[in-house]
């Protein structure tokens, strides 16, 4: 695959015919109206970490709204990103199964997840990487998905990208119940209480959720055994603003589950009595003092992020002599200073100082065919030190940022990351171009150092990329387009001669992506969203594992009449490579493209009552996003959300 294929050609033609037609700068679907989509400017935050209007961010990102999030019906984060353009979601089974997202090429494991600022990517994953499927999405005010490399403002793990998780704070006072009950005895309850006394504004929200699942190995191999899932997450999130110079933040968010695992994808995978639990905690603590209305602004704050996960294998009648234990536990601790210079109105200067700590411990026994084993991981710290700055100019119609960053690790080499983005606004902000290129990194994990595979000689994983594209908003339609091109340098995998991890290889991607939404008059709307890429492992010549060639996206809300609302969904996964390990050596094997059909209809039963019903995948289509692994057939829901 050196070179530009004529496949891949043929996409950089569409993306010029495309040009002309409608797309989005973000997946959200349009306004109810069209006095609707005459707004204030849309607000970003997580691009250049402090608020900015979308007309003044060069950077390539899509935000989802709370609507949105209600209305797409979606269980959990993996599943609501799934229709965001030039992200890959990859789920082992059903729901409860291990969900992952790589942005734009990128490893999963480089995609940095936040929630209200607190980095919730664990620290004893082998890659320090994030399961989507442990989020609930109960309390959800919008999610900002920023991509390309974001290290010069996050620092490490932000080589493909951000996702920021926001939660309300700041919604209409009172109390919303809502419930679901659906196939395979899957139902799902939530609450959420919003407050405001004076200065203070309060959210609590609690949601829980279950079901009977499916088998994880996949029914198509001869797999029956059902594997269920529970989750339970509640919420708080305080915000006081006793003056107009300072203000208080406090989030905490903690959940648990517990899911029924499989030993493997593929024939004779199943097993009836493995389990796996977990739980975290997440909190920040934020204050904020801005004694010269906004010429200079600080803010200090404490993070953490406590998790642990176990798993149990016990001995059963298909496996009588095989049985496994383990645990992990980890934990994240952050302290940041951020300063924020406003010198006159075209010009902001952003600069932080931030130390972190990572830490963790595990264990592990069992029994298999060759015999006993034990892995006692003794507990292992890592700290980062890191200053970054930050300017933003804005000249007539021309915005830029430039940023730099140093992280010092304790484990690791230093690293310096950078990052430009320059825009230009064609018309009053309905149509702007605009460009960024930066750098990322990330370092080793705990287990890559430290566990009985790692080498302490590890260099972080290093990535640069760029991309250029055009957002054009109206009225009435609203699209973006654009083309972006990254390498990865360093890439640490596990080396199967030496028996330990080494920076072994190297790999680039290139695609293009669009997005689109339209409102066609008062009671229709369209959206969409189309990514083509193409990836390369360098070394070997073949693409990246698990990587769609194609991802076509295509939605449409009818307002039937004034209380029925109606929803369709479509959606294309292309083709793309996995490894057969039945074979040895493992072999290369092409996973089928699958299109996709969803299907929802809202009813408003009352001014604060509406029923719902929702079909997944309509058309019954299997299809499998890992090799061996069982994915969700035909689907229904019912649902009810009241507001008091």
């Amino acid at each position: 695959m050196k070179g530009e294929s004529m496949h891949f050609a043929a996409f950089r033609i569409i993306l010029i015919t495309l040009i002309g037609a409608p797309s989005a700068a973000s997946a959200d679907p349009p306004p109810e109206s069209q006095q609707d989509v005459i707004q204030l400017e849309e607000v970003v935050v997580t691009a250049t970490r402090l608020p900015a209007p979308r007309s003044q961010v060069a950077a390539s990102f899509t935000v989802i709204e709370a609507e949105e999030i209600a209305r797409s019906g979606a269980a959990d984060l993996g599943e609501l990103l799934r229709a965001v353009p030039a992200l890959d979601v990859t789920r082992s089974g059903g729901r409860g199964g291990v969900c992952t997202v790589a942005i734009r090429g990128a490893a999963s494991e480089q995609t940095l997840v936040l929630l209200d600022g607190v980095e919730l990517n664990d620290p004893l994953a082998p890659g320090r990487g994030f399961d989507f499927s442990t989020l609930d999405l109960e309390g959800v005010r919008r999610i900002e998905i920023v991509r390309g490399p974001q290290s010069s403002l996050y620092g490490a793990d932000a080589i493909g990208g951000v996702v920021h998780v926001i939660t309300e704070a700041a919604g209409e006072p009172g109390l919303e119940l809502s419930a679901e009950a659906g196939s395979r005895e899957s139902w799902r309850g939530g609450a959420r209480w919003n407050s405001r006394l004076g200065p203070l504004r309060l959210m609590l929200s609690a949601g829980a959720a279950g079901g009977a699942g499916i088998s994880a190995a996949g029914s198509a191999h001869g797999n029956s055994e059902p594997d269920g899932y529970q989750a339970r997450e509640a919420a708080l999130k305080l915000v006081a603003s006793p003056a107009p110079w300072t203000g208080l933040e406090l989030a905490l968010r903690y959940s648990s589950g517990r899911e029924e695992l499989d030993n493997f994808g593929g024939a004779l995978g199943d097993d009836p009595n493995h389990r796996g639990e977990r739980e975290r905690l997440a909190g920040r603590l934020e204050a904020r003092l801005d004694p010269f209305a906004g010429r200079w602004e600080q803010r200090l704050a404490l993070s953490l992020a406590d998790q642990r996960r176990e798993y149990r294998n016990p001995v059963d009648a298909e496996h009588p002599l095989e049985f496994s234990a383990s645990r992990f536990a980890a934990r994240s601790i952050k302290a940041e200073w951020l300063q924020t210079w406003r010198p006159a109105p075209w010009q902001s200067l952003l600069a932080g100082v931030e130390w972190e700590e990572q830490r963790g411990d595990s264990r592990s026994s069992g029994l298999t065919a060759w015999g006993p084993y034990e892995s006692v991981f003794g507990e292992r710290r890592m700290r980062t030190r890191s200053l970054f700055a930050q300017e933003q100019l804005l000249a007539g119609p021309i915005f830029a940022t430039a940023g730099l960053r140093r992280d010092l690790h304790g484990q690791a080499p230093a690293a310096l990351t950078w990052r430009l983005t320059g825009g230009l606004d064609l018309g009053g902000g309905g149509a702007l171009l605009k460009c960024s290129y930066g750098t990322g990194y990330k370092a080793p994990s705990l287990y890559q150092l430290y566990s009985d595979y790692g080498n302490l000689d590890l260099r972080s994983e290093r990535s640069r990329g760029w991309d250029c594209g055009l957002d054009l908003r109206t009225e009435a339609v609203s699209w973006t387009a654009a083309y972006f091109h990254n390498r990865f340098e360093d890439l640490i995998d596990y080396d199967p001669g030496s028996f330990r991890y080494a920076n072994t290889r190297s790999a680039w991607s290139r695609g293009v992506e669009i997005g689109m939404a339209a409102v066609l008059g008062s009671r229709l709307s369209l959206r969409g969203g189309f990514t083509a890429q193409e990836t390369e492992d360098r070394e070997s010549g073949l693409p990246l594992l698990r990587r769609p060639v194609l991802k076509t996206e295509a939605g449409l809300d009818w307002r039937a009449r004034r209380d029925l609302r109606l929803r369709l969904d479509w959606r294309y996964l292309g083709p793309r490579e996995d490894l057969d390990f039945g074979a040895w050596p493992a072999r290369r094997i092409e996973l089928g493209g699958a299109a996709l059909l969803d299907a929802s209809a809202e009813l408003r039963l009352a001014e604060s009552l509406r029923l719902s019903l929702r079909a997944d995948n309509l058309l019954d289509r299997p299809y499998e996003e890992i090799l061996g692994y069982g994915a969700p057939g035909r689907r229904f829901t019912l649902g009810l959300r009241y507001r008091l």
